[in-house]
């Protein structure tokens, strides 16, 4: 990353403003007809299964098979970041090990995975 980008945003607040907006306008409005289609663009560009299933009462052409097809993406990566993270802690190294938890929590903050995120926590707490 160069020195002169700015920071992702993490959480991209723009998605919660289209959530709220996608529950509390009726589905003939303007308004709505562009929150949804911003949340199902973001949610296929960055893969995030969660987002979309948050949104399966929401959505009448929800689909389970966009659902497991994200979700599988999701999964891929998580994989390839937890062999990283196992191949730190086989070689002991601390930092090694840091810079993969942190990568991941990146990752599953970005996807929307909260769940995870608490999971690990309280894991990390009890060690």
């Amino acid at each position: 990353m160069s020195s002169d980008a700015p920071p992702p945003k993490i959480p991209d607040l723009t998605l919660a403003q289209s959530l709220f907006t996608l529950r509390s306008q009726p589905s003939s409005s303007p308004s709505y007809t562009t929150a949804r289609t911003h949340l199902l663009t973001q949610i296929e560009e960055k893969s995030l299964a969660p987002l979309y299933l948050l949104l399966k009462d929401d959505l009448p052409d929800w689909s389970q098979s966009t659902y497991d097809a994200l979700k599988g993406k999701n999964d891929e990566e998580e994989e390839k970041m937890d062999a990283k993270l196992n191949e730190a802690k086989e070689m002991n190294g601390e930092s090694e090990v840091s810079e993969a938890l942190i990568a991941k929590a990146t990752f599953l903050a970005k996807i929307l995975d909260k769940v995870w995120i608490f999971h690990e926590e309280k894991g990390a707490q009890s060690c």
